[in-house]
């Protein structure tokens, strides 16, 4: 594994677009569509949207608008941890997901429930890509270490 920083401009992978609408006193509806930044001969993996829900949620049920390409496409509402998670296993590149989800409350909606909503995260794997471009064009061993003997890849 290799890390590294930027310090330089560079595009999100991916580009999350929340809308949080009340539809009646406990009912609130709260849409998140995704979109890949990422080229389409690439694609994000095991990719999981965590989308945080008020204490008073109740209830929470979705509707996946998905776009062609995307595999294991699933939500789990976890009601002990108050939370969503929506995963996909196989998310291409170019592409955009919808997530619609119905939240009942057990108590009307106030500005400080609205404000437990979120912050929206995500975590994904994208094999063979990076954002900066950085390639590693040869490696050098500095020092010889006795009985190390390198990889076949490491020249």
């Amino acid at each position: 594994m290799l890390n590294y920083r930027m310090t330089g401009e560079f595009r999100a992978p991916f580009r999350l677009f929340p809308n949080i609408e009340e539809t009646s006193a406990t009912v609130i509806e709260l849409s998140c569509h995704v979109r890949a930044e990422i080229p389409e001969n690439h694609f994000g993996a095991n990719v999981t949207v965590e989308i945080p829900l008020p204490r008073i949620t109740a209830a929470a049920s979705a509707n996946i608008i998905s776009s062609p390409g995307a595999v294991g496409v699933r939500y789990e509402y976890i009601a002990h941890d108050q939370k969503l998670l929506w995963h996909f296993k196989k998310f291409p590149g170019g592409s955009e997901q919808t997530l619609k989800v119905k939240i009942t409350l057990s108590a009307p909606c106030t500005s400080q429930t609205r404000r437990e909503i979120g912050p929206i995260s995500m975590n994904f794997e994208i094999p063979m890509y990076n954002v900066s471009n950085l390639q590693v064009r040869y490696l050098r061993i500095a020092e010889a270490i006795p009985g190390y003997t390198p990889y076949r890849w490491v020249r």
